[in-house]
């Protein structure tokens, strides 16, 4: 097994094809605070009910439906977040079936209601990094847009990207999310090499021993078993087993 050595904690993870900077097709894992409040804000999203994805891409996909209140407007989202652990070309053109395919559902159901925005969210750890295209014109050549007119025939939207293989455990640590979360986002990054895995335990090893007590624990634990077969607690040394 070829063993991959890991920049630590703090360091930048900056393969090729990662900015070093934050990318504004990337997935926000943090806002900053207004620099004034907004005028109207309702009560938090409500999380509605429901898949709308097809049946054939459901194993690839998850939606999710949203209504909010802001500035007094109700608000409609729907959220298409896609899983991709290989660079996919092909994944805008999902992505622009999907929504064609939502649309004209809502349309045929309130022919003469407005539609909603649909945002679309890749999580990504293909390795070395994601070299998919990110905008809808990227599968078209270029020198065609490049036409008079040629990019107005074109749908304009891209992908908000979270390129796991650029983010360190800092980044990852630091997200607003719970336990759980964060200990997948840390299994689908590294789970490609178990030395990986094992030199993780260092940081993450406290938090997978709380979630091992819970009903989540069993999920880890199966896609742990799926990725490394070979796997075997005894092989950690005593300090960086989880207690």
């Amino acid at each position: 097994m070829t063993h991959f050595s890991r920049p630590p904690s703090n360091a930048p993870r900056t393969p090729p094809g990662c900015s070093s900077g934050s990318s504004p097709s990337s997935i926000p894992t943090d806002c900053p605070a207004p620099t004034s409040p907004p005028r109207s804000i309702g009560p938090p999203s409500r999380l509605e009910s429901g898949s709308f994805v097809d049946e054939e891409l459901g194993t690839h996909h998850l939606d999710l439906f949203f209504s909010l209140r802001v500035a007094g407007v109700e608000l409609e989202l729907y959220s298409l977040l896609e899983h991709q652990s290989t660079n996919d070309d092909q994944m805008l053109l999902r992505a622009y079936n999907y929504m064609g395919q939502q649309w004209i559902r809502l349309r045929n159901r309130n022919p003469r209601g407005k539609l909603p925005l649909i945002l679309c969210s890749l999580v990504s750890h293909a390795r070395p990094s994601w070299t998919g295209p990110r905008t809808f014109a990227e599968l078209f050549d270029p020198a065609v847009l490049a036409l008079p007119g040629a990019a107005d025939c074109v749908p304009n939207f891209g992908l908000m990207v979270e390129d796991l293989t650029c983010r360190s455990d800092a980044d990852i640590a630091a997200m607003r999310l719970t336990d759980f979360p964060k200990l997948v986002l840390w299994a689908l990054r590294d789970s490609h090499s178990k030395a990986l895995i094992l030199d993780g335990l260092v940081v993450w090893g406290r938090a997978l021993c709380r979630i091992l007590r819970t009903s989540d624990g069993r999920i880890l634990l199966n896609y742990f078993a799926t990725r490394l077969e070979d796997f075997s607690w005894s092989e950690l040394p005593s300090q960086r087993r989880p207690r």
